[in-house]
């Protein structure tokens, strides 16, 4: 089994007209929308069999409601694509809000599953 929880993540949220980038990159402006993620497989006896992966991802803009809008497109997106599948999986853990200097972070916090 090969692990793609990046790539659906990143898959989902791009057909959602989500531009999300690992939280190393660069941007020039806001809004935008980045992504850490730890994966950790799962074995028994017969080896992996399953990955599971505790992921951040964060919205930043200087308008809160852009950033909301944003943050349910996410919702729905991980939802509609690794909410109760047979392939992935998706728990959201908790939400936090925060405001310093008018830039607005919201962060979701999933823990993602894969199985095949």
């Amino acid at each position: 089994m090969t692990e793609s929880l990046r790539t659906q993540l990143v898959s989902l949220l791009t057909s959602a007209g989500v531009d999300v980038r690992l939280s190393e990159d660069e941007t020039q402006g806001y809004p935008f929308v980045t992504y850490e993620m730890t994966v950790t497989p799962v074995m028994d006896k017969d080896g992996v069999y399953k990955y599971v992966g505790e992921t951040f991802v964060r919205i930043v803009s200087d308008e809160f409601d852009e950033a909301d809008q944003i943050r349910a497109t996410v919702e729905e997106a991980v939802e509609a694509g690794m909410g109760h599948g047979t392939v992935y999986g998706s728990r959201l853990i908790n939400s936090n809000k925060d405001c310093v200097n008018d830039i607005w972070t919201l962060e979701l916090n999933y823990t993602l599953t894969q199985w095949q």
